[in-house]
């Protein structure tokens, strides 16, 4: 079955920030709904109002995050009395991801890996969080688990994305280009997916025109 994902980025965080890819970070990290934890936060806060950064004084927004990150130490120590509830560990290790918290998230992944070890997307958000907590390089294992999830789905948008990166991270720019020429027929082609692609594409292509110039 084909992955369309129309808000995974051509080149996640880390070699955006490292390469001048497009630097968008990792929509698989920082656009996770977390719906629990707004919830909860709704039922302290008392309005959805506080949940609006574009309306949260500084000291509102400290305050929010304290208790987000109380919340998230709450779910990690229920999830230690249920270690084979997957669900559960998934949005702890979703949780940590949106806070930025990259190592306990890349930790969480680990644990969710050695209960479904065959799911491709588990398998690519473990290696994009991986790659974060490790200087922001996809190189090692971060790849290796990329490679796992194509195996197991040649289609997932996101193991081709981090895939590409991977390769142009490496100055490999015809590989990267050929990855993210996949992804192409995958998503709508007015996506932002399709769109920052393409604009990807573009960069490795004068990456590798600026290499072959005598």
């Amino acid at each position: 079955e084909r992955r369309v994902a129309s808000d995974v980025p051509t080149a996640p965080a880390a070699a955006a920030a490292a390469l001048g890819a497009p630097r968008r970070l990792s929509a698989g990290l920082l656009t996770l709904a977390v719906p629990a934890l707004a919830a909860a936060l709704y039922l302290q806060l008392g309005t959805p109002d506080a949940l609006d950064p574009n309306r949260m004084t500084a000291s509102a927004e400290q305050a929010r995050q304290s208790e987000l990150a109380e919340l998230v130490e709450g779910m990690a120590a229920q999830m230690k009395k249920q270690p084979n509830d997957v669900a559960g560990w998934t949005m702890l290790a979703r949780s940590y991801a949106s806070m930025g918290n990259f190592e306990e998230a890349a930790n969480s992944y680990r644990h969710l890996i050695s209960l479904d070890r065959d799911n491709p997307d588990l398998l690519v958000d473990f290696a994009d969080v991986l790659a974060m907590s490790r200087g922001k390089t996809m190189q090692g294992e971060p790849e290796q688990l990329v490679q796992q999830a194509l195996r197991i789905d040649p289609e997932n948008v996101k193991a081709l994305s981090l895939s590409g990166s991977t390769l142009f991270e490496r100055g490999e720019y015809d590989g990267a280009i050929r990855q993210w020429k996949k992804i192409l027929p995958l998503v709508p082609p007015d996506s932002e997916t399709a769109r920052n692609t393409i604009d990807s594409i573009g960069i490795a292509q004068q990456r590798e025109a600026e290499l072959k110039a005598p």
